[in-house]
C-alpha cells in the first residue's frame, strides 16, 4: 500500500503553485471581494478539500482494483462441484468396501445338517445337502446350504442369531434381478419359491443383503468391453474339493475387488488351435460366479452386413464340448489379420469379419461338424443342414469373426448352425460293500435316462454289491443319462493319434489302463465302436475323474470310497497331428466303488 500512494502527497504541492501563480490576479477582483486574509484561509480550505477528496478517490480507486482483482483470481481458481458417482461406480465402490458389516471367514467351516432346508419328498441326508458356517454379520453366524436342486446346485444363506433364531436371507445380492428360471421376471414369484423351500421354524428376511456379494451389473475389461453377471446371479457354484481337481487351465488375474477376485480362465485345444475364455468371480465365500462375455452381443439383426442380408437369429461363441457355453467364447490362436475382410458393423460400431478364404481350417471344420452334427435326421430342416454347402454356409453367416481387443481373433457362429454337443451315454455303475439304498443325482441337464430320471430328486436305487439296481421294481446294471454338463467343457492339450484302423484297440487298451473291467470295457466298447468318425486318423483324448467333477458333477449318498470316471473326445482328422501323450493310472478299488464312462457325441441326440 506504501508504494501506491507514497506519490500522492505532491498532488496538492501542485496545485498550491498553481494559485500562487495566479495570485496576482485577486487585484483584478471587484471591491467586495477584496480581503487577502478571508481569501487566503478560503483557498487553503479549498485545498485542503481537494487534497482530500483526490486521496480518498485514488485510495478508493486502487481498492476497487485490488477487490477487483482478488475477486477475478478467485473465480480462475474455484474447482467444478464434485461429481455425482453412478449407480455402477457406487456398485463397484460397495463392492471393493462393503458398508453392511459382514465378515467373512478364510476358510469355510463344514457344518453338521441343521434341517434348515424343506426338502419335501427327501430328506436332507439323501439330498446331499451340506452346510458351511462362512462368517458373521455383528452378533450373528452367517451359514451357507448347499442343496443339489435339479440340475445344479442352490446355495442359500442364513443367519443364526445368538438366541438361536434362525433367517433366510432372501437377497443376499443388492444388485441381482432375481429373474425366476422360467424366465418369469416377477420377484414376488421367485420370493414364494425360495420362501417354501425353508423349515417352518426359519424366518424370511428380504431386507438384509451383503455388500461383498452384491456384484456390479459391469465389469470393465477395457476397450469398450465388460462382463457381466448371468441373470440369476445366485451365490455361484462350490468348488468340487473332494475331487482333488488337477485342472491346469491358465487363469489370469483381472482386478480385486475386496475380497472377491476377478479372473479369465482359458482352456487351450491343441487339436484345433481354439482357446475357449471365460470370466468368473471367486467369492468370499469360496463359491464361484461365471459371468457373461458378449463383446458383440447376441442378436445378429444388429448386425448391419454390408451384402445387406438382414438376418434374425441369435449366436455364440464357437465352443466344443457338452458343457456350458453361454459363458465362453472361443480365441483363433492359428490366424491373423490378413486371413479376414470386413462383414458389417455392430450396433456400437464394432467391425464384424469373415475368413477371407473359404479354405480355411477353421471354417472348414465348423462346416463339417454342422453336416456331421445334422446327418441322419429325417426332418427337412435337419436334412437341409446335413447337406449345406460350403458358400451357402459362408453367404448365410453360419461362422464370423471379431478383433477383441482382450483376446485377439474371437470366432463366432450362428445358433442354427451351431452343434450342440452332448455328453452321450454315460453310464454310472454302483458296487456297495452290501445292500443299500443309494441316491444318485447328476450336475448336468439330463434329456434322455434310463431309467427315468426326476431333475428334483434324481435316481434312487437298491444296490447290490455285484453292481444289480433295482428302480422302481425293475433291474438294471447301469444308470444311463445323457445331457449337457453345467460346467465349462474342460480343453484338450493331450491324446494320442492313431490310424482309423487302430482307433478301437487303443480305446479298449486305455480303458483297462484307467481302471475299467473288462465288462465294463466291453459295454463302452458295444456303444462307442461303431461311432469312430469315417476319417483316417482319430484322435482320442481322455477326461478323468477331476475335469469330469467339474463338467458334470456326481452327487452319490452314500457318499462313495472310490470314484472312477472316464470320458473320451474323440475327433476324426485327414492328416495326423502331434500332440503330447496322455498318462493313464488305474485308482485302487477300496470300499463302495463307483464307475461311469461316457464320450461327446458327434451327432444330434435330442
Amino acid at each position: 500500500m506504501e508504494t501506491e500512494t507514497k506519490p500522492e502527497p505532491e498532488m496538492p504541492e501542485a496545485e498550491h503553485e498553481t494559485a500562487q501563480s495566479e495570485k496576482p490576479e485577486v487585484s483584478k477582483l471587484p471591491k467586495e471581494h477584496k480581503h487577502p486574509k478571508k481569501f487566503l484561509v478560503s483557498l487553503v480550505v479549498l485545498v485542503v478539500i481537494l487534497f482530500g477528496a483526490g486521496t480518498y478517490f485514488v485510495l478508493n480507486r486502487h481498492k476497487s482494483t485490488t477487490a477487483s482483482n482478488q475477486t477475478n483470481s478467485t473465480v480462475t481458481t474455484v474447482q467444478p462441484a464434485p461429481k455425482t458417482p453412478t449407480q455402477l461406480e457406487q456398485q463397484i465402490a460397495k463392492f471393493t468396501t462393503p458398508t453392511t458389516g459382514e465378515k467373512w471367514y478364510s476358510t469355510p467351516k463344514n457344518l453338521p445338517l441343521q434341517g434348515f432346508l424343506n426338502t419335501k419328498d427327501v430328506t436332507e441326508e439323501t439330498a446331499t445337502t451340506q452346510y458351511f458356517e462362512v462368517g458373521t454379520h455383528g452378533s450373528n453366524t452367517i451359514i451357507m446350504s448347499s442343496f443339489t436342486d435339479g440340475p445344479g446346485e442352490d446355495n442359500e444363506l442364513f443367519e443364526k442369531a445368538p438366541d438361536g433364531k434362525v433367517s433366510l436371507i432372501l437377497h443376499p445380492d443388492a444388485n441381482s434381478t432375481y429373474i425366476f428360471y422360467t424366465g418369469d421376471t416377477n420377484s414376488d414369484k421367485y420370493d414364494a419359491q425360495e420362501s417354501a423351500a425353508v423349515a417352518t421354524s426359519v424366518k424370511i428376511d428380504k431386507t438384509t443383503h451383503y455388500d461383498s456379494l452384491s456384484l456390479p451389473l459391469q465389469l470393465d475389461l477395457g476397450g469398450g468391453e465388460y462382463a457381466t453377471p448371468p441373470l440369476f446371479t445366485g451365490l455361484g457354484e462350490l468348488p468340487n474339493h473332494s475331487a482333488g481337481s488337477s485342472l491346469s487351465n491358465p487363469t489370469t488375474l483381472i482386478k480385486k475387488y475386496g475380497d472377491s477376485v476377478f479372473n479369465k480362465v482359458e482352456h487351450p485345444y491343441t487339436d484345433t488351435g481354439l482357446t475357449t475364455i471365460y470370466y468368473s468371480v471367486s467369492t468370499p465365500i469360496d463359491t464361484t460366479i461365471n459371468t457373461s462375455y458378449s463383446p458383440i452381443g447376441s442378436d445378429l439383426s444388429a448386425i448391419a452386413w454390408q451384402d445387406g442380408n438382414k438376418i434374425k437369429d441369435t449366436f455364440g461363441g464357437i465352443v466344443r464340448g457338452c458343457g456350458s457355453v453361454r459363458t465362453s467364447v472361443s480365441r483363433d490362436d492359428n490366424v491373423s489379420d490378413s486371413d479376414f475382410v470386413k462383414a458389417g458393423t455392430a450396433a456400437d460400431g464394432k467391425i464384424i469379419y469373415q475368413f477371407k478364404s473359404n479354405s480355411n481350417v477353421t471354417l472348414q471344420k465348423a462346416w463339417q461338424e454342422t453336416k456331421e452334427y445334422y446327418n441322419g435326421g429325417s426332418d427337412a430342416d435337419s436334412i437341409a443342414k446335413a447337406n449345406i454347402s460350403l458358400e451357402d454356409f459362408v453367404k448365410n453367416k453360419a461362422v464370423f469373426a471379431y478383433k477383441s481387443p482382450n483376446n485377439g481373433w474371437l470366432i463366432f457362429t450362428r445358433d442354427t448352425y451351431a452343434p450342440i454337443g452332448g455328453c452321450a451315454k454315460p453310464v454310472v455303475y454302483l458296487y456297495p460293500t452290501q445292500p443299500e439304498e443309494v441316491s444318485v443325482k447328476v450336475g448336468a441337464t439330463v434329456k434322455i435316462s434310463d431309467p427315468l430320471y426326476n431333475p428334483a430328486t434324481g435316481w434312487h436305487a437298491f444296490a447290490w454289491p455285484n453292481g444289480q439296481l433295482i428302480v422302481n421294481g425293475k433291474t438294471y446294471s447301469s444308470l444311463f443319462w445323457e445331457g449337457p454338463g453345467n460346467g465349462v467343457y474342460p480343453g484338450i492339450t493331450s491324446g494320442a493319434v492313431v490310424k482309423r484302423a487302430d482307433a478301437a484297440a487303443t480305446i479298449r487298451k486305455q480303458l483297462t489302463q484307467q481302471g475299467l473291467t473288462s465288462a465294463e470295457a466291453n459295454d463302452f466298447m458295444a456303444y462307442w465302436t461303431d461311432k469312430i468318425p469315417a476319417n483316417p486318423y482319430i484322435r482320442l483324448s481322455w477326461f478323468n475323474t477331476a475335469e469330469m467333477n467339474e463338467l458334470a458333477p456326481l452327487y452319490i449318498s452314500p457318499k462313495p470310497t472310490t470314484l472312477l470316471r472316464a470320458f473320451l473326445d474323440m475327433d476324426g482328422l485327414n492328416q495326423p497331428i502331434s500332440m503330447p501323450a496322455q498318462t493313464f493310472s488305474a485308482p485302487k478299488r477300496v470300499g463302495f466303488t463307483a464307475v461311469e464312462w461316457g464320450g461327446l457325441a458327434q451327432g444330434k441326440l435330442y
